[in-house]
């Protein structure tokens, strides 16, 4: 069950959008929800950062959505898939708790967040308006094909010298996205590791005003 969450409420009383950030493991809530005062907030877009449903288990603070302790893809995947209903069933409650459709829906995760949102929203029946995947990668994107039933955009973001999530992950991820029909945009952090820079926040910034959620 996820537990706690950091939130910036739109500063109407109506919030139309909703964008829900998902941070990586061994992180917390408060991680992401920072980048929100660097984008220009929309009157009518309200941001989440819950915690991810488990504490971590390599150390003593932190969460996570699923362990790390097996690394392996098959291992990664089978967690990957016994999880991911915790984040669905969040998902659901907060766009019955707003009032809000699919398309009202932007995902924004980091690294094992990420990762879990590559997993999820593809194989959810109603599109959401896009991922923000930044830092992650698609787990066993072979096993995609059978089970994809929407086709969100995606914003790829990745660095270059990322020694946490290898960069050639973001290129196998983005070929097999597009092998799905899905509608990849992408940008390469250049000179970065496993973060997020200026210009990365201003793609995202793009991104969001494109779509009217800033």
């Amino acid at each position: 069950m996820i537990k706690y969450e950091e939130k910036k409420l739109a500063q109407s009383k109506e919030t139309k959008n909703l964008v829900i950030m998902l941070h990586g493991v061994g992180s917390n809530s408060s991680d992401l929800i920072g980048l929100v005062d660097y984008l220009n907030l929309n009157q009518h877009t309200t941001y989440l950062s819950p915690n991810a449903p488990y504490e971590y288990d390599m150390a003593p603070t932190g969460f996570q959505w699923f362990s790390l302790r097996d690394i392996s893809e098959k291992a990664m995947y089978e967690a990957m898939s016994q999880e991911a209903h915790i984040l669905d069933k969040y998902i659901d409650r907060k766009l019955e708790e707003y009032s809000l459709t699919s398309q009202n829906l932007i995902v924004l995760g980091f690294s094992q967040g990420a990762m879990m949102a590559l997993h999820l929203l593809p194989r959810r029946e109603n599109p959401i308006n896009s991922i923000i995947a930044i830092s992650g990668a698609l787990i066993n994107p072979t096993a995609l094909k059978d089970n994809i039933k929407s086709k969100p955009e995606v914003l790829l973001i990745h660095g270059e010298e990322d020694q946490i999530v290898p960069f050639a992950a973001f290129n196998g991820t983005l070929q097999h996205l597009k092998s799905q029909g899905i509608n990849c945009d992408s940008f390469i952090m250049e000179k970065t590791g496993h973060n997020i820079n200026p210009p990365a926040l201003q793609k995202i910034q793009k991104h969001l005003k494109d779509r009217n959620f800033i």
